[in-house]
């Protein structure tokens, strides 16, 4: 049975959870992983998910991925959905369990349902590429989208390119512009090499790209959807 968040047991799940990532803090992953134990027994599923991963790690514990695997599992279906992300990639990379490209595909759905940014990217990627899945550059714009208003930066550029080329979505090159001065803000290399051919591009239209790419970012840290 799940608990409610305001059952008195609930509560010190929370409490053991917090334990627990103060002792990481601390350099005591041992006694995390105590904590992190207790709050999944006490029926947390997160308690389940910090357990894997540091089974997974190794981390205050030897590493073992099989028991890693069946705690990203018993997370999930507990209903901590960051899990799903998780037993996708070990699937991806067969990790204990054999690579299995529909599983990672099922499970990455899942996640990126759930609204993990990474996984939002990655069924794009799925879809722009058509694999696994049928190409839908439609469909790849939208969980660029999603991923890019999320903060994931190599979506922002992703999301860019499609403006850039009309791929899926109606050519603009006001709001690439923006994008990629967004995914070269936050560190993506590739971004910052499209906007330099851009700004060529462009020419004189370049200053009031500028501004726009500038008031583009202040609307987005005040969380207004520009697109």
């Amino acid at each position: 049975m799940r608990l409610e968040e305001n059952d008195p047991f609930k509560r010190d799940t929370r409490k053991l959870i917090a334990d627990g990532h103060e002792a990481c803090q601390a350099g005591d992953y041992e006694a995390a992983f105590k904590f992190f134990l207790q709050a999944g027994f006490g029926d947390d599923p997160e308690g389940w998910f910090l357990v894997a991963g540091l089974r997974y790690q190794g981390i205050g514990i030897d590493k073992d991925l099989e028991a890693a695997f069946k705690f990203y599992l018993k997370a999930a279906e507990g209903g901590y959905c960051p899990a799903y992300g998780n037993i996708a990639l070990m699937y991806k990379n067969g990790e204990w369990v054999e690579a299995n490209h529909e599983k990672y595909l099922e499970y990455t759905y899942k996640a990126a349902r759930w609204g993990n940014p990474q996984a939002l990217f990655n069924m794009g990627q799925a879809f722009r590429k058509g694999d696994g899945v049928e190409v839908n550059n439609q469909y790849a714009a939208e969980y660029y989208r999603q991923a890019a208003f999320k903060g994931y930066a190599p979506a922002q550029n992703e999301y860019a390119l499609m403006f850039l080329e009309g791929n899926g979505i109606e050519k603009d090159i006001c709001q690439a512009f923006c994008w990629l001065s967004l995914a070269a803000q936050n560190g993506v290399e590739e971004a910052n090499k499209n906007l330099q051919q851009l700004s060529i591009i462009v020419g004189d239209k370049l200053p009031q790209l500028q501004e726009y790419a500038n008031n583009f970012s202040k609307h987005l840290d005040n969380g207004v959807k520009t697109r």
